[in-house]
């Protein structure tokens, strides 16, 4: 019977340091900060005429689903 190998963790397999939870919460929070100041920026026009239609359509197929 052969031994069973021990499955590698990821970071053995990527050839990556392990981050410790500490960082991994630092890491987070910095996210969260920079999506906060992200989400504050103006949408550029072209993207809300996009956003507006994509809500008109779906305002249609709602009132189309309901007839």
């Amino acid at each position: 019977m052969t031994p069973k190998r021990r499955k590698s963790s990821l970071p053995e397999q990527t050839g990556l340091p392990k981050v410790g939870s500490d960082r991994l919460v630092e890491l987070g929070d910095a996210l969260r900060e920079h999506y906060a100041e992200i989400e504050k920026e103006p949408i550029p026009d072209r993207l809300q005429a996009l956003i507006d239609r994509l809500k008109e359509a779906e305002s249609r197929e709602q009132s189309d689903d309901q007839d």
